[in-house]
């Protein structure tokens, strides 16, 4: 994240320079909405600490969600000769936090356990890189490229069948998670004013993976659980972008 500060700020210092000669530059603001895909896996590795002697058990869910993302951005870019160079800040936040639930059998297949699992993310804070070319007035495509974070959250609500092993355990861990992003797009200016509005896909890479681990405090045969989600997310986003020229 810190190169990318250091970008940002050489090109805030370019915007206060009015010596390069040939080149236009401008502050923008916008706003943006658009869809978005979550896609991973729940795994989950179990050990019974007391009777019976099992060994591990190691499970995989798919995971994938999906949901509506809106968001602000601002920036700063210079033109010349068709070209445009630029660096924003965006911040989005994500409507995908729907539950998964599922269950899974021990390797001995002495019991299930009923697993909903549940993977959030708090507003996504970015930093990118822009290059666009225009090769027409009223089509600039472009490539984005830069990183984000956010504070995710896990949280797995493990249980074991009420009618056999009535008991249950609640695992829950959170912290900041980074990755890189990569987008395309194209901007298409609005005829006789300051505005573009533009359209874009992001693919967002997986960052650390978050994990969530616990005992079931209950008799034998008084799991530990290790539950973990690596994400990676894909997005189609609209902005509508004012320039201040």
């Amino acid at each position: 994240m810190k190169n990318w500060r250091y970008v940002f700020g050489a090109i805030v210092l370019l915007a206060a320079n009015n010596s390069y000669a040939g080149w236009q530059g401008n502050w923008l603001l916008g706003v943006s909405g658009g869809y978005a895909e979550r896609r991973g896996d729940v795994d989950i590795s179990m050990l019974y600490t007391a009777l019976p002697l099992v060994a591990q058990t190691d499970w995989d869910d798919h995971y994938s969600d999906t949901g509506a993302i809106w968001g602000v951005l601002a920036g700063y870019q210079l033109k010349n000769c068709g070209w445009t160079w630029g660096a924003e800040v965006s911040v989005d936040s994500q409507d995908i936090d729907e539950e998964q639930a599922f269950v899974f059998p021990d390797v001995a297949r002495l019991f299930s356990w009923g697993v909903r699992a549940n993977y959030s993310r708090d507003a996504v804070i970015a930093i990118s890189g822009r290059m666009a070319y225009e090769m027409a007035p009223y089509f600039i495509p472009y490539l984005r490229l830069g990183a984000e974070g956010s504070k995710d959250s896990l949280d797995v609500d493990i249980s074991g069948d009420s009618t056999v092993f009535p008991f249950a355990v609640a695992l829950h861990n959170e912290h900041w998670v980074y990755r890189y992003l990569v987008g395309v797009g194209t901007e298409t200016p609005l005829f006789c004013s300051n505005a573009s509005l533009r359209f874009e896909y992001n693919y967002h890479s997986k960052g650390k993976s978050l994990e969530a681990s616990g005992i079931m405090v209950s008799p034998n045969p008084t799991p530990f659980f290790i539950t973990q989600m690596h994400t990676r997310t894909q997005s189609l986003k609209l902005s509508l972008v004012w320039n201040f020229v």
